[in-house]
């Protein structure tokens, strides 16, 4: 039986009334999403949002604070941490260097970075753009030091006196400083500086004007301040940010949404050669045969609709941050904030994609107030049931979940006016949530699945659910 069984609970004996609902545009739906994930507890201060759609940006748009204290508010020209967004900057590099016969990626990277000491088994550019590697991520056993590192060279120090943890392309190992090697592969085959070579071949060509490395000691005035969360979910300025130029490549980029849809959009302009974007977005396989969900840096996925996506999400202090391709679609979604929340940062790009993706067709939602029954599931899995309230009025729906030893905490719910699809905000960010009148039982469910995957997450048990009786 699959988890997230609804429960019944007792009604307020109230009268299920239907709504009829005037369309809103898809923009106006994400402003009212996003507008839920900014300034509470366990979200960021300040969040910017893009979509571009066939070539052309359909809503670029700041909520929040780049600084807080000062009350300096997110612009579409805000800055953000790209964190681990900056692998597939990199792979937008690589994909010229291959495309131009200069690199080949089964080649052992000694043949483009001679000083990067052999281990006990070969590693090639397609390795490590894949995660195949065996080169760990980061340890204790890293030799990073609180310094500016001067050159990609430089970088290599923190991590090249470690053994692999696995013969590459026998196990998927998720690894920055494979990034690192990778940008010194592009370095020996283009014959420049990895950060001058990007910003010739990537975002010269392609307009990402606000993007370029995180030099923390000339930070661009357009950069938002960076923020943590303390144990109690509230946003803290973070006074000493970590310095990334150990990791360009993987995790040590600045940009904005606004650029990051360009990148996107260089996957389906012909910038990226339709050929060789396939190739790039074709998962890997481990030599046993089995698939890794990983292409050359991009993630697959799907969304609750089961639309193709690619996608690439990074995590970093003071920044979270994703970019989602939607290829058949050919929609771009790219989201940045200032901490490193929302943690299901893909799910919340696809509801943002979502209203931009189903034509606006409103149909009738049930109106009213609800107990109800609301089932979750903790760290360990464990089934957990509190009582709660649903409140539907077509202007501010929510969940009211009501915990025996806590205060009452709220969720709202944003209907995206098709179907039965709703947007719930937790601290978790937006999820794709479906509410339904079944007999004399209003009843709903709210998923969680993140990327890579092998499937589409249609079948995923609900991470939420709840009933009520009407």
């Amino acid at each position: 039986m699959k988890k997230g069984l609804l429960l019944c609970a007792m009604s307020l004996g109230l009268l299920v009334g239907f709504g009829k609902l005037a369309a809103q545009s898809p923009q106006d739906l994400v402003r009212t999403m996003v507008t839920e994930l900014t300034g509470k507890k366990w979200m960021p201060p300040g969040i910017s949002v893009a979509v571009m759609q066939k070539g052309k940006i359909v809503f670029a748009e700041g909520f929040g604070y780049a600084d807080r204290a000062s009350k300096t508010p997110v612009t579409t020209k805000t800055q953000f941490r790209a964190a681990s967004v900056s692998k597939v900057m990199t792979v937008t590099a690589l994909a010229q260097l291959v495309q131009e016969q200069r690199l080949d990626l089964d080649t052992p990277v000694q043949k483009y970075v001679p000083e990067y000491e052999e281990k006990k088994y070969p590693i090639t550019a397609r390795q490590l753009a894949g995660h195949l590697s065996g080169i760990p991520h980061y340890s204790s056993s890293d030799s990073i030091q609180k310094r500016f590192y001067n050159s990609v060279g430089e970088s290599l120090s923190v991590f090249s006196h470690l053994d692999l943890l696995s013969e590459p392309g026998t196990e998927y190992r998720y690894s920055t400083h494979a990034y690192t090697l990778l940008s010194a592969v592009i370095e020996g085959a283009s014959g420049e500086p990895f950060l001058s070579y990007m910003e010739r071949v990537v975002f010269q060509p392609l307009g990402m004007n606000n993007t370029g490395p995180d030099i923390r000691v000339r930070i661009s005035p357009q950069m938002t301040s960076l923020y943590g969360l303390d144990n109690e979910g509230i946003a803290t300025k973070i006074e000493h940010p970590e310095d990334p130029s150990y990791k360009w490549g993987g995790g040590g980029m600045v940009s904005t949404p606004t650029d990051l849809v360009k990148l996107g959009n260089a996957y389906l302009d012909g910038y990226i050669p339709p050929e060789m974007a396939k190739d790039i977005f074709q998962s890997q396989q481990l030599s046993s045969g089995e698939e890794t969900g990983v292409g050359i840096g991009w993630r697959q996925s799907w969304d609750m609709n089961g639309r193709t996506v690619f996608e690439h999400a990074g995590a970093m202090g003071g920044a979270r941050s994703v970019l989602s391709i939607f290829p058949e679609d050919n929609l771009i979604v790219a989201v940045m904030a200032n901490t490193y929340s929302p943690g299901n940062i893909e799910e919340t790009a696809h509801m943002i994609a979502l209203p931009f993706l189903t034509r606006t067709a409103p149909e009738p939602q049930p109106k009213g107030e609800w107990d109800i029954s609301i089932t979750t599931f903790n760290r360990e899995g464990k089934e957990i049931t509190e009582k709660g309230r649903l409140q539907l009025n077509g202007k501010r729906d929510k969940i009211i979940m009501m915990p025996k030893d806590a205060d009452h905490i709220i969720f709202p719910l944003t209907y995206l006016h098709s179907g039965s699809v709703y947007a719930l905000s937790l601290p978790y960010g937006l999820l794709h949530t479906k509410i339904t009148v079944v007999k004399k039982t209003i009843q709903g469910s709210s998923t969680r699945y993140r990327s890579p995957r092998l499937q589409p997450p249609t079948d995923e048990d609900p991470f939420l659910s709840f009933t009520g009786k009407l």
